[in-house]
């Protein structure tokens, strides 16, 4: 079964649950080495700026840095204010909570972008 975070995220379909991302990074890694691919750096046409080791070493921070365990876990946005929220409360998410939606779904969409109504599928109805 997919983890739910606290705002309704699926955290399974994250990159960066359980190191996803990170395993994804040291898989291409692994691949460039392999491949020796950073050594055509130089054959390739000039008018095309990259640089292999500057990409590496993205790729070598995301290797060992991106990793979230899920949100019940302690993971996701540090200080996030909907688990906070839910933590205190004692409910597992959002809609769990008796006064869902509320001030702080509101504040969460608009500081972080996540609308936590939709996550949940809640359609409001306009009062006419």
């Amino acid at each position: 079964m997919p983890e739910i975070a606290c705002c309704g995220l699926n955290c399974s379909k994250c990159v960066s649950y359980k190191g996803a991302y990170a395993k994804k990074a040291k898989e291409i890694l692994d691949a460039i080495k392999e491949s020796k691919m950073d050594e055509w750096q130089d054959k390739s046409p000039k008018d095309v700026k990259f640089s292999y080791d500057d990409f590496k070493k993205g790729l070598q921070w995301f290797s060992k840095s991106v990793t979230c365990p899920g949100c019940h876990a302690g993971g996701a946005v540090p200080g996030c204010i909907i688990r906070a929220c839910c933590t205190g409360k004692g409910v597992e998410n959002c809609n769990r909570c008796s006064k869902f939606p509320c001030e702080t779904v509101k504040k969460f969409k608009e500081t972080m972008g996540i609308d936590v109504e939709k996550n949940f599928g809640v359609k409001l109805c306009l009062k006419r």
